[in-house]
């Protein structure tokens, strides 16, 4: 998952209106930054900013930065991953939330050997978080306990709609007149 973030008039107007004007001064940063030319790196935007509001004494809480970086970016599927973190074994990226499925894979089947057989063919970049996995049954409770009702013939309902037209015959002219 990529982002760009364009600093615009419009996204300045709906930070005002979200976050209020005692936050007016992290658009400034923005500004200063930025401008209001698009930038295509979202890690070199969350570096330089993130370091420009440490500088500048800003203590934003989590949730803050996220609404200032759900306002200011939009997603780029051709851009740069956002990494989340770096470790000993690599980068870690940040998944794409509006991506995320679940497979239910057969019980006895393993896992690895479906993902591969039934899922990469058809995703080449997908990837499964082990922390995620369960393992459960499913029940199709229709399949053991739905008992068939013989539906009634087009007759029958075709008679019973005409009875109930009769019986309401009267009702409409009491209501209207």
């Amino acid at each position: 998952m990529a982002f760009f973030f364009p600093v615009t008039a419009a996204r300045v107007q709906e930070f005002g209106e979200k976050m209020g004007d005692e936050l007016l001064g992290v658009v400034e940063i923005l500004r200063e930054l930025f401008g209001e030319e698009v930038q295509w790196d979202f890690n070199v935007v969350k570096r330089d900013f993130e370091k420009a509001l440490k500088g500048e004494g800003w203590k934003l809480k989590k949730r803050d930065l996220d609404l200032i970086y759900q306002i200011f970016t939009e997603k780029d599927e051709g851009g740069e991953g956002v990494i989340l973190k770096r470790t000993k074994k690599g980068v870690v990226y940040q998944p794409d939330v509006e991506l995320r499925d679940t497979e239910n894979v057969p019980l006895k089947e393993d896992i690895e050997e479906y993902f591969q057989r039934e899922v990469l063919p058809h995703v080449p970049d997908a990837w499964i978080d082990f922390d995620k996995v369960v393992r459960g049954y499913e029940i199709s409770f229709t399949k053991y306990f739905y008992k068939f009702q013989k539906l009634r013939s087009l007759e029958d309902i075709v008679e019973e709609l005409l009875e109930l037209e009769k019986e309401t015959e009267g009702m409409l002219k009491e209501i209207i007149y």
